[in-house]
């Protein structure tokens, strides 16, 4: 009730939809104040607990494969539908001068045109993943640097057998169920939260362009639900429910995906659904989400890739077997890249496609940032699903008792 009542707002009275917006972001802020202690305890205690049982090596080899094939079907799914459905070829003359116009229209609203960030390398990469201070990280949001920072904690803890240590670990746990107690009760407010926050997300949609990216838009729907059902499957085969008991155990994780449009927000309700009601490793399920949410991004991955082949339809770009076999890999690059840079810096991480076609870069970002409002919510949660369906292929079950 709460979505289709925002939905109906956004879409007959934009003033009061922005009004309700700021309403939308102080409770989006009270979820995402939990979010980042949240992470940070449930990292190290499921780190320094993988290394407590000797487990270590056996999950970082099945994180490692699992996370890679996942980006690469992702990326493959999103490429396959883009060349099949050929999105860029169904523009109308007139559509396509709406776009000009508007694209024009943009650059001179904003004044200047996106920075495109340039490719700098594996090793600028992972320069930027070892944080210098820890706490400017935490107060900035650079969400990569500070997972590094819990990992190597929870990996000290876990290998240093004392009383202190077990201390710490003792002191996470108890951090971890009463962070999840304060997001319970957050939960009581989440329909008044989702109106106000999908009444300004319909808002922002520039209707006319919108209209022009309406097939792009659809096979970005149809991918992500492509995608969903498969993680559907792979969820209720690894969890031994029912199909329908598996899928309902996630809804929480993926309502708070579609209506904030943030993939942390929704790292506890995932963690609740695959430890408290599908039985899941606390420890394996801990460490696997927070980490993919940041590394595993399968919604920016086909979003990439479908982009980058409707860009080059769009103009006339013919690709061949080898060009595809670029761009499946650069595109799971560019998805894990943009996961962890902010707002319209993550669509810039487009040019990782683009520019080795000769297409042009800020065309690409200005067209994404027109449907972003209307994809964002899905994409999240393909990005959030995938990594519960991940997670359920690398962790073990418990189905007798819960971990506490």
């Amino acid at each position: 009730m709460g979505i289709g009542v925002g939905i109906f707002i956004g879409l007959t009275h934009k003033t009061l939809a922005v009004q309700l917006g700021k309403a939308g972001e102080i409770y989006l802020r009270l979820l995402q104040m939990c979010v980042l202690p949240f992470m940070i305890s449930a990292v190290v205690l499921s780190v320094g607990n993988l290394f407590r049982k000797g487990k270590a090596n056996t999950y970082i080899i099945r994180i490692v494969t699992v996370f890679l094939a996942g980006m690469i079907i992702a990326s493959i799914i999103g490429v396959s539908i883009g060349f099949i459905g050929k999105p860029g070829t169904h523009l109308g003359k007139e559509q396509k001068t709406v776009l000009g116009r508007e694209i024009i229209k943009f650059e001179a609203d904003s004044g200047a045109k996106p920075t495109v960030l340039k490719n700098k390398g594996l090793l600028y990469f992972i320069k930027e993943m070892i944080p210098t201070n820890v706490f400017y990280s935490i107060t900035e949001g650079e969400n990569l640097p500070v997972l590094f920072f819990c990992i190597i904690i929870g990996v000290a803890l876990g290998t240093l057998r004392s009383e202190s240590s077990d201390t710490v670990l003792s002191a996470a746990d108890a951090s971890y169920e009463a962070l999840m107690n304060i997001i319970s009760w957050l939960m009581y407010g989440l329909p008044f939260g989702l109106c106000c926050l999908f009444a300004n997300q319909i808002s922002q949609i520039g209707v006319v362009i919108f209209l022009a990216l309406i097939f792009l838009v659809l096979l970005l729907y149809a991918s992500s639900i492509l995608l969903m059902v498969v993680y559907s499957i792979i969820i209720w085969l690894r969890s031994g429910h029912s199909f329908m008991y598996s899928f309902l155990a996630m809804k929480g994780a993926l309502i708070i995906a579609i209506g904030t449009s943030s993939s942390l927000a929704s790292i506890p309700f995932a963690l609740e659904g695959l430890h408290k009601k599908l039985k899941f490793e606390k420890e394996t399920t801990g460490l696997v989400i927070p980490l993919g949410i940041i590394l595993n991004p399968h919604g920016n991955i086909v979003h990439f890739a479908l982009s980058a082949i409707f860009m080059s339809q769009l103009y006339g770009v013919s690709l061949s077997l080898s060009d595809f076999a670029i761009i499946v890999p650069m595109a799971a690059l560019a998805g894990v890249a943009a996961s962890s840079a902010p707002g319209i810096a993550a669509l810039s991480m487009l040019a990782l496609l683009l520019e080795p076609f000769g297409l042009p870069v800020t065309v690409g970002i200005l067209l994404l940032t027109a449907i972003d409002p209307i994809v964002d919510p899905i994409l999240t949660a393909v990005n959030v699903y995938g990594n519960c369906a991940t997670a359920s292929l690398v962790a073990g079950r418990n189905p007798e008792s819960a971990y506490s």
